[in-house]
Parts: C-alpha cells; sequence; structure tokens
C-alpha cells in the first residue's frame, strides 16, 4: 500500500476488546531520495474508528510493508480497515477475528493467522472488473458509426474487399430454392455417379435398371419391379453376367465417425481417466455413473510456520538459542526464509538484538535483520557468510514496548546438512534484559 501527504489508514473496530495494531513503513522523499523507514503501535481498547497511521509530509511517498492487528481481547472482534484520502474513504478488508486471531499485511498479501500461528485464510489483491470503449483498442480502425452499421443487421454496402461481394466468393450457406439450376445439376451429378447397371433418362428424369440374369431376375426399365428374397450366393451368380455388382462384408481397414461408435464418450471416459494420474497434494476422483473427473489440489499454502509459543528472555550479551525459534533443513534444498520478531527491552539504552545462525553443510547463505533503535530508525545487519550475527540495535524509545523486527534470509544446502536454521537473541548491555515475545515466528518454504 502507497500513501501520499493526504492519504492516511484507519481501523473500525465493532467492540470494545483489546486491540493491537503494528504496522511498518517506509517513506521515500521524493526531493532528496532519501528513503528511511519506521513503525507506528496503536492500542485500541474501544469500538470505534482509530488512525493507525498518518499521512506522510508534502513530498514524500509513504509504502507500507507489514500491518499486523490481534485481537488480545475475550471475545470476537471485527475489524475494518479504512483507506481515506482526505475526501473519499474505502474498506478494502473487514476481517472478523476470533480470541487471539490476527491479520497480518505483507505487500499485496493479507493472511489471518490462528492463536498457534497456522493460517486460516488467505487473501490476495486482484484488479477489479473493467470495460474499454472502442477508442481504448489501439488496432481497431473502424469507426462506430460503421461498426453500428455493419451490426444492426440491414444491408449496406461496407466491406473489406470487393472479392466480398463477389457470390462466386461465398462459402456459407443458403436454401437450395433460390439456386435456380439446383435440381438439374443435382440429377446430372447422381447420373455420373451410377455403374453401368444403371441407366440415366436426362429427359425423364429417371435411373433406370437394365435386366438382371442369373439366379435373380427383373424385368428392364422399370424401377418400380421389386425383387424376391434372394441368398447372398444366388445374387453372387447373378455378379458374374456383369449387371450386378455384390459388395460383401466391410474391409478390415474402414473408417467411421464419433456418431457411428455406440459407446463411444464412455469409452473416451473411461480413457481420459485412466491417463490422469494423481500426484503430490492432487487427487483425482472419477465417478462412472455421473460422466465426472474431478481433480483436488490440497496444501495451496506453499509456506511452513514455527511460531514461538513463550516469550524468551536473555540478559547476556552472548547470543543465545530462542528455544522452540528453528527448523532442521533437508539436503540438496534451497529455502526462502521470512521472519517476524516481537521485542521488548526493560531499559531505552539497551537494545534487543536478534540474529541468525546457520546450519552446517550449506553451500550459499545470505541474510539481512533489522530491529528498531528509536522511534524513527532502525539498525540493519547484512552478511553473506554462514556466521552468527545479530542486528546489533542501541535502544529502543519505551521500555518493555513490542517493537517489530524482521529476517529474511536464503539458504542454500549441499548434500550433508547438519544442525538447525536457529534464531538467536542477544542483550547489547549485560545484565539488561531483552526479550522475544511470544507469536514471533519463521515462515519458510523450498524453491523449486
Amino acid at each position: 500500500m502507497n500513501l501520499t501527504s493526504t492519504d492516511s489508514l484507519q481501523l473500525i473496530t465493532s467492540a470494545a476488546q483489546n486491540t493491537d495494531v503494528l504496522v511498518h513503513w517506509f517513506d521515500f522523499n521524493t526531493s532528496t531520495k532519501v528513503l528511511s523507514g519506521s513503525r507506528t503501535r496503536t492500542n485500541i481498547t474501544t469500538a470505534t474508528t482509530t488512525t493507525i497511521l498518518a499521512a506522510p509530509a508534502s513530498g514524500v511517498e509513504r509504502t507500507v510493508k507489514v500491518l499486523s492487528i490481534r485481537n488480545r481481547g475475550a471475545s470476537a472482534n471485527t475489524v475494518t480497515l479504512v483507506f481515506n484520502d482526505g475526501t473519499n474513504t474505502t474498506q478494502p478488508i473487514k476481517v472478523t477475528l476470533q480470541v487471539d486471531d490476527s491479520l497480518h499485511f505483507n505487500f499485496n498479501v493479507w493472511q489471518v493467522l490462528d492463536s498457534s500461528g497456522q493460517v486460516k485464510q488467505v487473501v490476495t489483491t486482484i484488479a477489479a472488473p473493467h470495460t474499454h470503449t472502442l477508442s481504448d483498442i489501439s488496432d481497431v480502425t473502424i469507426t462506430n458509426t460503421n461498426l453500428n452499421t455493419l451490426d444492426d443487421g440491414a444491408n449496406t454496402t461496407l466491406h473489406f474487399h470487393d472479392s466480398d461481394r463477389n457470390r462466386t466468393n461465398h462459402t456459407g450457406t443458403q436454401l437450395s430454392t433460390t439456386i435456380s439450376d439446383f435440381t438439374e445439376a443435382a440429377q446430372d451429378a447422381v447420373g455420373a455417379m451410377v455403374d453401368a447397371s444403371l441407366t440415366y433418362v436426362d429427359g425423364t428424369p429417371l435411373l433406370q435398371r437394365s435386366a438382371l440374369t442369373g439366379a435373380v431376375t427383373a424385368s428392364a426399365g422399370s424401377n418400380a419391379t421389386a425383387l424376391g428374397s434372394f441368398t447372398k450366393s444366388q445374387l453372387d451368380t447373378a455378379v458374374s453376367d456383369g449387371n450386378v455388382q455384390f459388395v460383401g462384408d466391410a474391409p478390415t481397414a474402414h473408417t467411421h465417425t464419433s456418431a457411428d461408435v455406440t459407446d463411444f464418450a464412455e469409452a473416451v471416459d473411461d480413457r481420459v481417466s485412466s491417463l490422469i494420474v494423481a500426484g503430490t497434494n492432487i487427487t483425482t476422483t472419477y465417478n462412472d455413473g455421473a460422466n465426472t473427473l474431478t481433480i483436488d489440489a490440497a496444501n495451496g499454502d506453499p509456506w511452513t510456520y514455527v511460531k514461538l509459543g513463550s516469550d524468551f528472555t536473555n540478559n547476556t550479551t552472548t547470543r543465545n538459542n530462542v528455544t522452540g525459534l528453528s527448523f532442521t533443513p533437508s539436503a540438496n534444498t534451497t529455502y526462502e526464509i521470512h521472519c517476524k520478531f516481537l521485542l521488548q527491552a526493560d531499559t531505552t539504552t539497551t537494545g534487543p538484538r536478534p540474529g541468525i545462525s546457520w546450519p552446517g553443510g550449506t553451500t550459499e547463505t545470505a541474510a539481512v535483520v533489522m530491529a528498531p533503535s528509536s522511534a524513527t530508525a532502525a539498525t540493519f545487519r547484512f552478511w553473506g557468510d554462514p556466521t552468527t550475527q545479530d542486528s546489533a540495535t542501541t535502544g529502543v524509545s519505551v521500555i518493555n514496548e513490542t517493537y517489530l523486527g524482521t529476517a529474511e534470509a536464503y539458504m542454500v544446502m549441499g548434500g550433508s546438512p547438519s544442525g538447525s536454521f536457529q534464531i538467536v537473541l542477544a542483550s547489547e548491555v549485560a545484565a539488561s534484559t531483552v526479550r522475544m515475545m511470544a507469536g514471533s515466528f519463521i515462515r519458510y518454504r523450498t524453491v523449486p
């Protein structure tokens, strides 16, 4: 979400419940070309409309990177995000959060997490339905007037080419009654197709058969003469005199249209069902009676979450492993990793320093860790070698208040991995307590 100098974000809460809101954002000064980041924290306890992110200064473009809304109350609370441009308001999302549910926004993806950090709902931003006028289409040169003339069913002289008006070039359909010589042409065509045993008399017009001899006989000329019953051998005998050609059983190699095959649809259904094979997270269900084939994809979210279940405390400058905030990688696998940390400190001059400890057996590693150092600034640590590092932050603005820290990492494992990808936490100052709060999480997925 991007905000200009007249835009702000508001939140409507339906119930008087404790609701924590944390917005992490970046400002870009269009004059000085300086990029700076910060965060805004709001606690709401009433059913009201609250501004959770004010409009930036003139000449500044503000981008919301992360937005987190958590229901800490004792019952459900419906929250509605309001985008206010100073004149008009829109409500891009409305969600009912159960107790300890949280709504997270990360660029264009909204996710609702339950109290255990599992994804309950994912909403992605999509373009709204829209229409175009003819003038918006760059590769069409016909005018609106001519298009309406061609479309209204009336006679018109509008054509793309002169040859379109030539009847001999038409390939469409028309009634036989509109073709002046249809009857004569059809008779001549049929007469040309018959074999020597039939005679076409154009003036009559009739097709007359010649006299049959042998076991089957009939008088010449009259088409009305009935043939009596006869056997295949009798007809074979008649063939020998040249007046009758017998066509026996169909040859081994011959063709049919699909309409001639009585079980065509059923055979195709069965064949298609046998060709489609279920794969990973894919199931297939073929209902022969209903003639339906259902393909179902499960586990649509590729991310795996590891959520911190209880607060972790450290009052030393040693980088201690945060218990429960790690995962074990697999061999020959590449991982994309995103982390969100809820950080606190007992004094404003002590910085909580989150960091990463890598597993053994990596072939490539890269990471960035961010933690706040004041109300308007943050400390970043970038590194690529597989050594344990932290954010090296130097303080917070308010003691025992929760601040957002983040980490993003990319990790390529070799054939013999060992250990875990582990989040660590250190205090800037010895004997000064810092905390990583419950609800902090790692989110990771494999890269194909």
